[in-house]
């Protein structure tokens, strides 16, 4: 079994390195000239990818804290921000080297395990968190869409989708109506009659859970409209670390052609099964910036600047994180340190 989950982790890998490779090929991409891009990288440029890294860390540590806070017990414990944002940059980091959906999920929940419910504020709080990602990237990849079946440029994909956000922020609340009503009639026509057979107890479960998530409020419509807008905050700070990495090595791309382009890089990292979505990453980009007009060539030199680019700024903010959180811990455990001893020598003393 370990030889099999090993052979299909570099079986993967391959593959990813692969379709880099022919991408490379396929767009005569000299590698010379990109690592000479490189080297003379602007400052500022990488200043502003380290910053909004932060940012987008920060926001979807937010988001995870907004569901977590639903979902956890009276008697489970609040990660503090500190190490919930270090969790959530050791999630990206791990989705440099394991599958995206997977890394981010992983470290949530080991560390969640310190917290209480792992698994269920862990790994069901990550789901729900980038399911709304999930539902911003299609509103935005149909805006992509309508703005290709409409030979448009930058005003058409950005009404249509300011119409589909608009529509999307209208529909939540009856969303969550309908949802809410559903439910309980759901779960009365799953109750079981007889609780000794397997399927039996399962439903029982399932009818229990299905309870607990409608008396949680997972589904207020205050929650969603802040998980809605998180999102749209967090899409807006991917393109602009896409720009800052064309701007770093002096590629020129319009706002727009990323905004259009994002989505659908964005779909193949979710459905990626290589490490860190490499090389369908790369064949998404290309793909998608090349049909909103920006050169093949051109495309593919900043897909492969963009994935060393981000993997160095994703490593930087989580060594760092990591550093404030190590820092952050150790002053905790001295003030602890020092506020028992005044009181043993307070003790000893009377």
């Amino acid at each position: 079994m370990k030889f099999r989950r090993s052979f299909m982790v570099l079986g993967s890998l391959v593959a990813g390195a692969a379709l880099v490779v022919v991408l490379i090929r396929f767009a005569h991409i000299s590698l010379a000239s990109t690592v000479s891009a490189l080297r003379q990288a602007d400052g500022a440029a990488l200043a502003g990818l380290l910053i909004l890294n932060c940012v987008l860390i920060y926001l979807s540590t937010e988001k995870w804290l907004s569901v977590d806070a639903v979902l956890r017990r009276h008697g489970d414990s609040k990660p503090p921000k500190i190490t919930a944002f270090f969790v959530t940059s050791m999630g990206m980091a791990l989705g440099l080297l394991l599958p995206v959906q997977l890394g981010m999920t992983i470290s949530r929940t080991l560390s969640t395990h310190f917290f209480g419910r792992a698994l269920r504020r862990g790994t069901g709080g990550t789901l729900v968190e980038q399911g709304f990602d999930l539902l911003i990237v299609i509103i935005f990849a149909a805006a992509s869409l309508l703005t290709w079946l409409w030979h448009g440029h930058a005003l058409v994909w950005f009404l249509s989708a300011l119409v589909l956000l608009m529509t999307g922020v209208a529909a939540v609340a009856p969303t969550l109506r309908g949802i809410r009503t559903v439910m309980p009639g759901f779960g009365r026509r799953t109750q079981p009659a007889n609780h000794s057979h397997m399927f039996s107890r399962a439903a029982a479960s399932c009818c229990r859970r299905l309870t607990e998530v409608q008396e949680s409020g997972l589904f207020e419509p205050r929650l969603a409209r802040r998980m809605f807008l998180l999102s749209v905050a967090r899409f807006v700070i991917l393109v602009g670390m896409a720009s800052c990495s064309a701007q770093a090595v002096r590629i020129h791309v319009s706002l727009w052609q990323f905004c259009a382009a994002m989505p659908f890089a964005t779909l193949a990292n979710l459905l990626a099964i290589t490490p860190g979505g490499i090389g369908v990453n790369e064949l998404a980009s290309v793909s998608a910036l090349h049909i909103f007009g920006m050169p093949l060539s051109a495309a593919t030199q900043w897909a492969l600047i963009n994935r060393i680019l981000i993997t160095g700024a994703c490593l930087t903010v989580a060594g760092c994180a990591a550093l404030v959180f190590a820092l952050n811990r150790l002053t905790k455990v001295t003030i602890r340190i020092s506020a028992e001893a005044g009181e043993r020598k307070r003790a000893e003393e009377c």
